[in-house]
């Protein structure tokens, strides 16, 4: 009975976590590039950043990933969240097709278009359902159907995380070939 109670504690908790941070995405500012007319409709990218990051972007997901129908919101990682990567993606728990990429402020040149080609080969994970976000704060996933607990796996030694790295340069390397055709 205890067990119930407690894995009940945790998902309401998750819940409740995922609530206050769609909420405080709804409050921020959208910048919106001012002409997009050589770029398709969809997908959705939201730009938060001081980065340019909406033409490139749109062009990997449409030319290079497949992937028209998703919206993506780019952060910067908020102060108290630095990890020890560059990073991450969130799958969004109330909308599908929905993620937020949050990004440290002190990426530069190719090294952002590749942190960038990673994000988005996860994001071409979650597409495909090769990965599922379980539960984000606790770090545990399903990849390819094996569950992966992120907190006794070193980052660079999960499965998607290996995907992610062998694909990231070459999906970089793609959206460079498109963009000076």
């Amino acid at each position: 009975m205890a067990r119930k109670d407690i894995i009940r504690s945790v998902i309401l908790m998750s819940f409740l976590i995922l609530v206050t941070y769609y909420i405080s995405l709804t409050k921020q500012p959208i910048k919106v590039l001012k002409d997009e007319t050589d770029f398709p409709e969809m997908p959705v990218v939201i730009n938060n950043t001081d980065y340019n990051l909406i033409p490139a972007t749109k062009l990997m997901l449409s030319e290079v990933l497949n992937r028209d129908s998703v919206f993506i919101k780019f952060e910067y990682m908020p102060e108290n969240y630095m990890l020890t990567h560059a990073a991450f993606i969130i799958e969004d728990f109330f909308f599908k097709n929905h993620y937020a990429i949050y990004l440290t402020k002190n990426l530069k040149g190719s090294h952002l278009g590749v942190v960038i080609g990673h994000e988005l080969v996860h994001l071409d994970q979650y597409e495909s359902g090769d990965l599922i976000q379980l539960n984000f704060y606790e770090g545990i996933y399903i990849y390819k159907g094996d569950t992966i607990y992120n907190n006794f796996i070193e980052h660079d030694e999960r499965p998607y995380e290996i995907d992610a790295m062998e694909r990231e340069e070459e999906t970089y390397y793609q959206i460079f070939k498109s963009l000076y055709k």
